[in-house]
């Protein structure tokens, strides 16, 4: 069975190459993108993964060329630091309602769940037509609430705000964040949930994707400190205060987790 890439790339070999750029940032492309998407979802096999966690073994189904769920990369501690601070939290307050924002699979969510929390209080958001797909059957359950949105600023037919979420929703006591770049569009549409639920917060920052979205790792940080959070970064196994020179972490070469208390 031929994945996605060989039926997009068997069709894109038929475009010649001036027209392939002159249908760059047009419908044309977003329709193809859309084809993209959805050869994906009827043609990758999925199989089924156990992963180690503090909570348990998880089981998970997952595709090959997803190189996050290699065991290896799970075994070595997919945020282990991360998920022991969420595993204490599920554990200490049973009423906690979690949003898990950038789901990927769902296995913060087998987390959650093993670690007691209630299925009605975890809501995922997923944009990715793939990931969304393989979220919704590793996670059957009727209660848990699946979102196949982006989390931003602003309001549109694929993005929403946990400002405007919380209208209808339970708002969050615990938010994993971790969206490749556009953490402080995000972080800036759920301004009113922060000042009013004051939810613990561990967001991953991406130094080097923050530009493509218009910001920097300091923007997010000073964002974050103007609510009077307190700030930990995570750095060599454990949580340090942040540094007040916040211009230091763009150039930081990789992704690192904030945590608010």
């Amino acid at each position: 069975m031929r994945n996605d890439k060989d039926i997009a790339s068997r069709i894109a070999s038929f475009i010649p190459r001036p027209i392939q750029n002159l249908i760059i940032e047009t419908p044309i492309e977003s329709f193809y993108q859309m084809i993209r998407q959805y050869a994906r979802v009827v043609t990758l096999p999925l199989h089924s993964q156990v992963y180690p966690s503090p909570v348990g073994k998880i089981e998970l189904l997952v595709c090959n060329d997803s190189f996050l769920m290699h065991p290896d990369i799970i075994e070595g501690g997919h945020d282990p630091y991360v998920i022991q601070d969420l595993c204490s939290l599920f554990n200490s307050v049973n009423s906690s309602v979690f949003y898990d924002i950038g789901s990927h699979f769902g296995y913060m969510v087998k987390i959650a769940i093993l670690a007691g929390l209630e299925d009605s209080n975890i809501h995922t958001f997923e944009p990715d037509r793939f990931r969304f797909y393989v979220l919704s059957k590793n996670n059957k359950h009727d209660s848990i609430h699946l979102n196949k949105k982006f989390v931003s600023d602003t309001i549109s037919k694929k993005e929403l705000t946990l400002d405007s979420y919380i209208t209808t929703h339970d708002p969050p006591s615990v938010v994993k964040l971790d969206i490749e770049g556009a953490e402080y569009h995000a972080l800036k549409g759920m301004s009113q949930t922060i000042t009013s639920h004051r939810p613990i917060l561990f967001v991953e920052v991406h130094p080097t994707y923050l530009p493509t979205f218009g910001h920097q790792a300091e923007d997010v940080i000073s964002f974050l400190s103007d609510y009077k959070y307190d700030l930990q970064i995570l750095e060599g196994g454990q949580w340090i205060p942040v540094s007040s020179n916040f211009s230091k972490y763009n150039n930081y070469s990789q992704a690192f987790t904030l945590k608010t208390i």
